[in-house]
């Protein structure tokens, strides 16, 4: 008698009532919306977060929280989320510094002597370019 006792309230106690169940619909439903919400500022708000975690798919998010005891973690997924938008969000008001493209500027060395281009020289991106002189410029 105190086995099917006990049985009795393991079942009862692991079971969930109609008032539960529709309370883990709402819980459910309402991550699920935030997520895809979430997702939607991501995409937006140009952030690039990716992984499991960001998509817009609402069916995926509702039947991850109503598996198992997930929608117990929910609200702190709904919280980490929000909090990676805003981190984007402030990132992106912070002024970035532009650096110009890399650039290679050659430039021909011209011996004095002959006209003729002794070398190629590689004066980077700071170095105000020589104009080459040809051998035309040199005989006039």
């Amino acid at each position: 008698m105190r086995w099917s006792t006990a049985i009795t309230l393991l079942i009862s106690a692991v079971s969930i009532s109609p008032a539960t169940a529709q309370s883990l619909s709402s819980i459910c439903d309402s991550y699920a919306r935030n997520a895809v919400e979430f997702q939607r500022q991501n995409f937006e708000a140009r952030c690039d977060l990716e992984g499991p975690e960001w998509n817009d798919n609402y069916n995926y998010r509702y039947d991850w929280c109503v598996n198992g005891q997930n929608y117990r973690t929910a609200d702190r997924w709904s919280a980490w989320r929000r909090e990676r938008i805003a981190q984007c969000r402030e990132a992106s008001k912070t002024p970035q510094v532009q650096l110009p493209p890399t650039q290679s500027i050659w430039v021909n060395r011209i011996d004095p002597i002959t006209n003729d281009v002794v070398a190629r020289v590689n004066r980077g991106i700071d170095a105000i370019p020589q104009p080459a002189r040809s051998r035309a410029m040199a005989r006039v």
